[in-house]
């Protein structure tokens, strides 16, 4: 399932998969697409418990860098 969904995202635009995220997601979404998109060297951790869709947001996130 994850390599289906990260190949639907890479081929839609990565804006319309944004609406999917909730709050915490998006927070953490916009806080690191800011940092890359800075340049400046970082290291992200996304830790929260399994079921709240880290990996979504991480399939996303590269989706995003990707196609910048």
């Amino acid at each position: 399932m994850g390599l289906l969904l990260l190949h639907q995202i890479n081929n839609n635009s990565s804006n319309n998969h944004q609406i999917l995220l909730i709050l915490h997601q998006r927070t953490a979404y916009d806080a690191i697409i800011e940092r890359v998109s800075s340049g400046a060297p970082e290291t992200f951790f996304l830790d929260a418990p399994g079921g709240i869709g880290k990996t979504f947001t991480i399939n996303l996130l590269l989706s995003k860098i990707r196609l910048q």
